[in-house]
C-alpha cells in the first residue's frame, strides 16, 4: 500500500499489486477499501486455494479483467478478508480489509 497526501490536505491509499494490475483498490471517507471494476478478488485459504466463506480470513488472490495477458488468481500473499456489510461511505462494490 502506499500513502499520498493531496494539495489541500487530505489523504488517500492505494492497494497496488504491479505482478497483477496497477490498481486493484482504493480507500474511501469512512478508511474502507473499495476494489476496482476491473479486478475480480477473492480471498482463499493459504494451503488449499479454495476460496473460504464469506468474511473469513485468507490470502487475497486477484484475477485483473482487460488486459492484454491475463493474470489468473494471482495470489498476492496478503491476509485479507472480503467485507459483505454496506460501506457508510455509500459506495457500492466489493470491498476488502487487509489484516
Amino acid at each position: 500500500m502506499s500513502d499520498a497526501t493531496g494539495f489541500s490536505g487530505w489523504q488517500r491509499t492505494w492497494l497496488a499489486v504491479p505482478e497483477a494490475t496497477s490498481f486493484v483498490a482504493h480507500d474511501c471517507a469512512a478508511g474502507r477499501m473499495h476494489v476496482d471494476d476491473g479486478v475480480i478478488v477473492e480471498v482463499v485459504d493459504d494451503e488449499s486455494g479454495v476460496p473460504v466463506a464469506s468474511g473469513d480470513a485468507g490470502s487475497l488472490a486477484l484475477t485483473p479483467l482487460g488486459v492484454d495477458t491475463p493474470v489468473l488468481r494471482y495470489t498476492t500473499g496478503l491476509r485479507a478478508r472480503v467485507e459483505t456489510a454496506p460501506c457508510s461511505c455509500g459506495s457500492a462494490g466489493t470491498r476488502i480489509e487487509l489484516l
